[in-house]
């Protein structure tokens, strides 16, 4: 019986070394290959002396998807923080363009329920001496960049 595991095992590790791709990943897969071979020779003597070998495949796969959830949400959060880095970066060029030069700018990206995008909110901070453009930048944003926009304005105390 251990003799026929060991060439299930030979058979099974050389199939998947021919399916797998080669590439970076080629040296991990060899190496796991290994150990999963090792295994299998070294379990007769692990039984010999009591050491019980058993692989715990329904906890690893839970344990799998677990980490496969948490790498998603990692790469989601990633995502959403460059796509508002990049879409505070255009709004800030198309507002340098007509002249207006945003002291703050907030983007609320809102998601369905597939995760893709529903909808864009820019909240804008700009000085009361660009109050005449609120029409112009609400234009802007809504026809160019698809994005509806909030104004408000600061405080600024006014020198005399």
């Amino acid at each position: 019986m251990w003799a026929t595991a060991i060439c299930y095992c030979a058979i099974v590790c050389s199939l998947l070394f021919i399916i797998l791709p080669e590439g970076s990943n080629t040296k991990i897969y060899k190496m796991l290959g290994g150990l999963v071979f090792l295994t299998c020779l070294i379990s007769p003597l692990m039984n010999l002396r009591g050491i019980e070998l058993s692989l715990d495949l329904q906890g690893s796969n839970t344990q799998m998807e677990q980490a496969r959830q948490q790498a998603e949400k990692i790469a989601s959060d990633i995502a959403y923080s460059k796509s508002n880095e990049n879409i505070k970066s255009i709004i800030k060029e198309e507002l340098a363009a007509i002249g207006v030069v945003p002291e703050k700018i907030e983007v609320n990206i809102h998601n369905n329920e597939n995760d893709n995008i529903s909808c864009i909110v820019a909240e804008l901070t700009l000085k009361q001496t660009d109050i005449k453009a609120q029409q112009q930048v609400k234009e802007l944003l809504s026809k160019q960049l698809g994005i509806s926009c909030n104004i408000t304005y600061s405080k600024e105390e006014i020198k005399t």
